[in-house]
């Protein structure tokens, strides 16, 4: 070695060096020279200040290079520099390797499927779940497209939405379904074009999340809606919805079988515009006392005006909703009743 100007390593340092470049891990240089892994960071800390490398392959070189430029001749340095070179690579390539082991490991470990394809839709990465789902191990998937993986309306499915995402340059969210024997599972995913650094594009990558409960519910909830809007519709008993000051926010169709007017025509109007003067007092009554008590309900007769002229007896009851988010109203719930005159009062 040559004289020592501030810039060589110490003998603890090249030996860091030296059992990296032979691919120990840095856990197990410092367990080789029974230090701590902290005291294995300093000295790499160390080494990049003194030789000012970037990355830990260039520092391989750099160290071999300095001490050798002393002691070997022109052609041995030749030498030296190539098997220099095939280190510094050697290094180079572990490190490449650690990296893709932490990312795989990391998109293993999400609970979405996770995939990246080049513009000819061939398979770069995959994860756990995307093996999971299509049963194949990722050594028989990497380099494949769709097509060799699929059937072939799924593989056209995936294709189609990979190339609107290429022809845009845009990310895209869509709902695709894939079914196996197990059945059909509905996934919403997430695409979105990879560029390298000068902008061009090289792939897309995906995520997927199975969303196939999230549907089945939607639908359930769907068919239970229409369920009770068919009950709503064809029933014999009105229900009409009024604000706290008897404005008038929905009512069913009932009301036009029942009094004659179509359910529209009373939206926006206020109730008591319907009920007869001898009820009218004894309406408004209820209503005070129904703003003032959040469930109350009371019950009692209504006689509410029809369409032909004359009044109609009804009996049912109304409910203080208003402080129920999915209501928020007064509910009038009444069907048609004998009227003590007969149906009709001039």
């Amino acid at each position: 070695m040559s004289k020592n100007d501030g810039t060589l390593l110490s003998g603890r340092e090249e030996e860091v060096l030296l059992l990296s470049a032979s691919g120990l891990t840095d856990k197990e240089i410092a367990q080789r020279l029974g230090l701590g892994v902290a005291t294995i960071n300093t000295y790499w800390k160390r080494m990049r200040e003194k030789l000012g490398g970037v990355n830990r392959a260039e520092l391989v070189a750099a160290v071999l290079r300095r001490n050798a430029d002393d002691i070997l001749t022109a052609k041995e340095l030749e030498n030296f520099n190539l098997i220099s070179e095939v280190v510094r690579r050697t290094v180079a390539e572990r490190e490449v390797s650690e990296s893709k082991r932490r990312l795989q490991a990391i998109i293993d470990g999400t609970p979405v499927i996770i995939f990246v394809k080049d513009m000819q839709g061939r398979y770069l990465l995959v994860n756990k779940q995307l093996e999971a789902l299509v049963k194949r191990d990722r050594r028989q998937m990497l380099g494949r497209r769709d097509s060799e993986l699929f059937e072939p309306n799924i593989a056209a499915q995936f294709r189609s939405t990979d190339q609107a995402v290429m022809e845009s340059g845009e990310p895209s969210e869509t709902e695709e379904t894939y079914t196996d024997e197990a059945g059909t599972r509905c996934y919403l995913t997430l695409k979105f074009p990879l560029t390298d650094s000068d902008g061009t594009m090289y792939g897309v990558c995906g995520f997927a999340r199975d969303v196939t409960t999230r549907k089945e519910l939607e639908l359930k909830i769907q068919r239970s809606e229409r369920r009770l809007q068919a009950l709503v519709e064809n029933c014999n008993d009105m229900i009409t919805l009024v604000s706290e000051d008897g404005t008038i926010l929905y009512t069913t169709p009932s009301t036009e079988r029942v009094l004659g007017h179509r359910a529209d025509d009373w939206v926006g109007r206020s109730v008591f515009e319907y009920v007869s003067p001898n009820g009218l007092e004894k309406l408004r009554s209820h209503f005070e006392r129904l703003r003032t008590e959040k469930g109350l309900t009371i019950a009692d007769d209504l006689e509410l005006v029809i369409s032909q002229g004359g009044y109609m007896n009804l009996n049912g009851s109304a409910t203080n909703l208003l402080d129920d988010e999915a209501v928020g109203a007064i509910v009038l719930n009444y069907r048609a009743a004998p009227h003590p005159n007969g149906s009709k009062i001039p």
